[in-house]
């Protein structure tokens, strides 16, 4: 069991940083692309940050209610979910809202 729970924590990490490292190799792209103001970007990049945030803040709600392996189901609805949309984003709203929910998953499973 606890080989599982150090996986699990570890996954989230490794998401999270290889989420870093995407936008940034892809954020000069998505100003252009939108032609996005200074803040506008900042937004969009931080949005999964400000996710992060929010879902460490309410994990332990879903976590107590629904116990650990549904809530990770949930967690993994969001990834594909925020991929998804990220993915198919037609604007910086669109997108900003994927990020969002990649972040409290990424929040839900620390």
């Amino acid at each position: 069991k606890l080989l599982e729970a150090v996986m699990v924590a570890a996954l989230g990490g490794l998401l999270f940083g290889f989420d870093t490292v995407v936008i940034s190799g892809a954020e000069q792209y998505i100003q252009k692309l939108w032609s996005l103001s200074g803040v506008t970007q900042g937004i969009c990049i931080s949005a999964a940050l400000w996710g992060t945030v929010l879902g460490s803040l309410i994990g332990v709600f879903p976590a107590e209610r629904l116990g650990r392996k549904r809530t990770l189901l949930i967690v993994g609805i969001l990834y594909l979910v925020s991929s998804a949309g990220a993915a198919v984003a037609t604007g910086a709203a669109s997108f900003v809202v994927a990020r969002l929910l990649g972040g409290v998953g990424v929040g839900l499973s620390s």
